[in-house]
């Protein structure tokens, strides 16, 4: 079917507006190529969400013990209500956050799960490797949040359930062994620099000799205390659905906005090729 387009040239404006082809005028025009780019559109959107491999969502929660059952500074403090609260503070929480947006973080990570090469990174050398995977994961892959309740959440998406939830388990313990072995260090390394000055003041019969002492032992009770830097609230677990794509509402979304692009384009040219007629 043809529709007669009259010359606007020839016309007044309100003839012009009347004889311009309606929406409806449009479509029946038109059908068979809509016709066309619709499926055309459906078979390419359905086969690049057939394609698109499933990605899983999972995270894994914890709060930051306190330092005071450590930190030989707050193990002899004389205010009972720090050595108490077994719950760590914001600071706690701070320094764990801190260590779990390390690069170093990630590069366990990519590491142990071989991460460059299970996202198909291309790099001119491993190193280089590494950092393309550090971009995917903190852009992509990793969000490591405080939330308000006082909790570290680590959240993982990978390919795979079982991997996105250990390697939301692996790192979360990892923030705890880089942090409760940093507190070890600190008191062995006091510990030992307090022996050594112990020795020395011994020889010398130096009065402050007793007070040494006394720090001495204090920093020995802070190492035999093993204290985790966290505990954890909430393990990770594989999900049993996958998070991304959406397939349904992409297609759905994807038909729509195609069909309408279309059908706008089609009436701009229609009322181009109407004013040049």
């Amino acid at each position: 079917m043809s529709v007669y387009y009259p010359n606007p040239k020839n016309m007044s404006k309100e003839s012009y507006a009347m004889n311009v082809p309606s929406l409806v005028e449009l479509l029946f025009t038109w059908k068979n190529r809509l016709a066309l780019f619709a499926t055309l559109l459906a078979f390419v959107t359905a086969l690049i969400l057939y394609i698109t491999p499933n990605q899983y969502y999972s995270y894994s929660s914890a709060i930051p013990t306190n330092a005071a059952i450590t930190d030989k500074a707050y193990l002899f403090n004389e205010n009972l209500n720090d050595l108490h609260q077994s719950i760590g503070t914001y600071s706690d929480l701070e320094r764990l956050y801190a260590t779990a947006t390390l690069d170093t973080a990630y590069k366990f990570l990519i590491e142990k799960y071989d991460l460059v090469k299970r996202y198909n990174i291309k790099a001119p050398n491993h190193n280089i490797g590494v950092q393309k995977a550090i971009l995917m994961l903190s852009d992509e892959n990793i969000r490591i949040e405080k939330s308000e309740n006082g909790l570290l959440r680590i959240h993982i998406i990978d390919f795979s359930p079982d991997t996105a939830a250990a390697m939301a388990n692996d790192l979360m313990q990892w923030v705890n062994e880089v942090n409760s072995t940093l507190l070890l260090a600190y008191n062995r390394n006091s510990f030992q620099k307090l022996d050594s000055m112990s020795v020395v003041m011994s020889k010398e019969n130096n009065p402050e000799i007793d007070h040494v002492q006394r720090l001495k032992k204090q920093f020995e009770i802070a190492m035999r205390i093993q204290q985790p830097a966290l505990r954890i609230v909430e393990k990770a677990s594989p999900s049993l659905k996958h998070f991304k794509p959406k397939r349904l509402i992409t297609f759905i979304s994807t038909m729509l906005l195609g069909m309408l692009s279309a059908i706008a384009l089609v009436a701009i040219w229609e009322s181009i090729r109407v004013q040049r007629s």
